[in-house]
């Protein structure tokens, strides 16, 4: 029996050695889907067997893992069963907390020179008792029940991707709305002064070139704007 199921990106596959390779030494048994996963098996099936069977599920987030369907259906099973410990490992600075698992405090695997200090602590951790974890689902009308829970689990990670996915597509519509009210402001500012400046018969190519130092304002303050929007999504919680 498994006492740790890892969620992740394949990307992350050395990562995911190096932490495996640690919680074995310690003497937990470990469960990834390119170890265990056996062949002509179905992924979901064996996905939700083996979190079933584990205590800890451990959900390694990454630039690679950012959106991953796998990784929000993993997290669904794994509330689906209950009496689990989740514990999301941010593994990238950058890294997105899936909906689901955001009332879950994260360990940060970012800053690779603390990483060997954080898998002793993650392992005695997971040596530790889970709370609650001796509640144990039974069989007939608990199972079919389970499995209505897991139904909707799946629908409310799928209906929380596309709403973070809608949130995150309003904020940038916004920022651009508000890049081309500071353009046309720019603009007209910039033409204004440097028409004030160049004598008539100028007018349009002081026009010209008010446009253009307008854009070219712009575009910077565009870009600064979308530096910090990133910045600000990668830092929430």
């Amino acid at each position: 029996m498994p006492n740790v199921f890892i969620s992740h990106a394949r990307a992350d596959e050395e990562l995911v050695r190096r932490i495996r390779d640690h919680l074995t030494a310690s003497g937990l048994s470990v469960w990834t889907d390119e170890d265990d996963l056996e062949p002509g098996s179905q992924w979901a099936e064996s996905v939700d067997e083996a979190i079933g069977r584990s205590r800890n599920v451990l959900f390694l987030l990454s630039d690679h893992a950012n959106g991953s369907h796998s990784l929000h259906t993993e997290a669904a099973i794994a509330l689906s069963h209950g009496g689990k410990r989740l514990i999301p490992i941010r593994c990238t600075k950058r890294a997105e907390v899936p909906f689901a698992l955001r009332p879950f405090t994260a360990m940060d695997f970012s800053n690779r020179a603390s990483q060997q200090a954080l898998l002793e602590r993650l392992a005695d951790l997971l040596h530790s008792e889970v709370p609650d974890a001796d509640v144990e689902v039974g069989q007939g009308d608990a199972t079919g029940e389970r499995v209505l829970n897991l139904e909707a689990a799946l629908l409310r990670a799928e209906k929380a991707r596309y709403d973070q996915q809608a949130n995150d597509a309003d904020r940038i519509l916004k920022s651009r709305l508000a890049g081309v009210a500071v353009l046309a402001t720019i603009c007209t500012a910039t033409v204004g002064v440097v028409a004030s400046a160049v004598p008539e018969p100028h007018t349009i190519v002081a026009a010209i070139i008010g446009v253009a130092a307008g854009l070219a304002a712009a575009l910077v303050f565009d870009v600064i704007r979308s530096i910090r929007l990133a910045e600000r999504s990668s830092e929430a919680p």
